[in-house]
C-alpha cells in the first residue's frame, strides 16, 4: 500500500462531494493519523508475512533435499505400502522394512504386527531389477 491507496481509502471517509480541504485543521489531522495507522498496520502485517513466507521457502528446501537424498520425515510415509525405515535404537542405526497401517499400526515385512520399531525417517523401496 503506498500513499495514494491511503488517499483512496480515506477518501471513503468523507460525505460525498467532500475533500480533504474542506475539513478543519482538526478533521485533517484525525485523517492523517488514520491513515498513519492504516500504513503502519499493513507494514506490519507485510512483514510477518514475508517472514512467514522465508520460513516456507526453508521447509521446501529441506523436503527436497531429503527427497533428493531419498530419506524423509516419517510423518510423511506412506499408509498400507512398504517402505525402507531408519531409526536409532540403542544407540545404533537400523534400517528395516515395513508399513505404517491405516490404524495407524506398523506392520513388518512380514505383515505381522509390531511394536518394536520407531522409525524417524522412510524411503520408497527401489525399483525392481529387469
Amino acid at each position: 500500500m503506498n500513499k495514494d491507496d491511503a488517499r483512496t481509502i480515506a477518501s471513503g471517509l468523507f460525505p460525498s462531494g467532500q475533500d480533504v480541504k474542506s475539513l478543519t485543521p482538526e478533521g485533517r489531522e484525525e485523517i492523517r493519523r488514520a491513515v498513519d495507522v492504516i500504513l503502519r498496520l499493513y507494514d506490519h502485517n507485510a512483514a510477518r508475512l514475508e517472514l512467514a513466507l522465508e520460513q516456507l521457502d526453508k521447509a521446501a528446501a529441506e523436503i527436497d533435499r531429503l527427497r533428493k537424498d531419498g530419506w524423509q520425515p516419517i510423518a510423511t510415509a506412506p499408509k498400507d505400502e512398504m517402505f525402507i525405515y531408519y531409526e536409532k535404537r540403542d544407540g545404533k542405526r537400523c534400517v528395516g522394512l515395513a508399513y505404517l497401517a491405516k490404524d495407524g499400526g506398523w506392520r513388518d515385512s512380514e505383515g505381522a504386527w509390531t511394536n518394536r520399531i520407531n522409525p524417524t525417517h522412510w524411503r520408497p523401496l527401489p525399483e525392481l531389477p529387469k
